[in-house]
């Protein structure tokens, strides 16, 4: 992730076992972006905290060339592996999201599952927010999602799975008031040599108001900014954000 990158074990097990959201989201931000961009506009994709490269996986197939950009060697270690047969097409870079320099423009930049929450505070976010800005070209796209406060309260909660193969506990905590949530991510691995690892992350989110989020991207003259409900097949524009759990926003460039 950003500030706090998920542990090499932890990686693999979101690689192996919880991609569905990446896949899920993928074509939905694709759709969009097909929809609203300028008709001469190029195909190329910064993914910031870009995790083991499931959707940019997504849009290399779409044609698109791909800029990934995350903490975690081992999630960008299994990026490169994912996606080897699309050779220069894709580059994948450890990179902070709140302080990075690629010399390089985008038309499209997004950053899922949650990443920005991960941010330490408000100053991270509004870095990051500028180094994306300065990454695009003018008329580009920036999609990325956060938990609300709403969501976080779904943090507060425990819960145990088990399979043949890995047993995942989750422990979290939100009071509904403080402006972090915390989060335990622990279990075991069936690893290559049928052993059984353990794994564990203490991970805290930041809970941003939605309002403020729209006025720093304001601020640093990001346009037409707009709130998504992530649908189960393609995103639904909204009015009202923050009585999502999740919400989906779309600003641009000039």
């Amino acid at each position: 992730m950003i500030t706090q990158p998920f542990s090499s074990l932890v990686t693999q097990v979101f690689d192996t076992y919880w991609s569905f959201f990446p896949n899920h989201i993928a074509p939905q931000i694709h759709e969009l972006f097909c929809q609203e961009k300028d008709n001469n506009m190029e195909e190329n994709l910064l993914d910031v905290c870009c995790g083991s490269g499931h959707l940019g996986k997504y849009f290399l197939e779409k044609g698109f060339s791909v800029t990934g950009i995350d903490l975690s060697d081992q999630a960008i270690k299994l990026a490169k592996e994912k996606t080897k047969d699309f050779g220069s097409q894709a580059s994948w870079i450890k990179a902070n999201a709140s302080d990075f320099d690629l010399n390089q423009k985008f038309t499209l930049a997004v950053s899922t599952f949650d990443s920005l929450n991960y941010l330490e505070d408000l100053n991270a976010l509004e870095n990051c927010f500028k180094c994306v800005y300065k990454h695009l070209l003018d008329k580009g796209f920036f999609v990325f999602d956060l938990y609300t406060a709403m969501g976080m309260k779904k943090l507060n909660n425990f819960s145990i799975d088990e399979t043949e193969t890995l047993t995942s506990i989750f422990r979290g905590f939100y009071d509904g008031k403080s402006e972090k949530a915390f989060l335990k991510i622990s279990g075991f691995l069936k690893t290559n040599n049928k052993y059984y690892e353990k794994f564990e992350d203490n991970l805290t989110l930041h809970v941003f108001q939605i309002s403020i989020v729209e006025k720093i991207l304001r601020e640093n003259n990001f346009k037409d900014v707009r709130y998504y409900k992530i649908g189960s097949d393609k995103l639904k524009q909204i009015e009202f954000p923050e009585s999502l759990e999740r919400v989906m926003i779309c600003a641009r460039k000039n």
